[in-house]
């Protein structure tokens, strides 16, 4: 099965931080270029926005889903469709965390863990949210095709398995 979150970004730096600052101190004294202001629009790596929420909100819908067909309920609130001029309020966020917190908890893997608030959120943080994510969908894709493997040369399935009741 192909990684679908391959969209997911966890490799921010300070310097895509610094870069975003600079920018950002250039649209204020107005003497930011064309470049930088489309740059700017477009959702820089260091900044964390709406569409960063709603990658985000993507693929907690997408794994609480895939999860499900698996057998494991993850009671999920994903939002996937803030706009530029949204408001996120705290409670939301919260219910943000909690979603990506929750998916976290019901595997048992190695991966960072959720931030505790959005409050102050690092560049490092804002990489551990969709890292969870990524490596959730990794550990998954793992566990399906080591199901199928073990299940290849049974006795049971070689006589035909439950597909094949002719």
């Amino acid at each position: 099965m192909p990684q679908q979150l391959g969209n997911l970004i966890f490799d921010r730096t300070e310097l895509d931080v610094a870069e975003l600052q600079a920018v950002t101190a250039k649209l204020v004294a107005g003497t930011a270029t064309t470049t930088e202001r489309a740059a700017f629009l477009d959702g820089m790596k260091g900044a964390y926005n709406y569409t960063d929420i709603n990658r985000v909100g993507a693929a907690v819908e997408y794994l609480t889903a895939l999860l499900y067909s698996l057998g494991y309920n993850v009671p999920t609130v994903p939002v996937t469709d803030w706009q530029e001029s949204s408001i996120q309020f705290s409670a939301q966020m919260e219910q943000y965390l909690t979603n990506v917190a929750s998916l976290r908890d019901r595997l048992p893997y190695v991966a960072p863990d959720a931030p505790g608030s959005m409050e102050g959120l690092t560049y490092q943080e804002a990489n551990d949210i969709e890292e969870i994510l990524y490596t959730l969908e990794d550990v998954l894709e793992a566990m399906q095709a080591a199901f199928l493997t073990r299940q290849a040369n049974t006795l049971f399935m070689i006589a035909g398995g439950v597909f094949n009741n002719v």
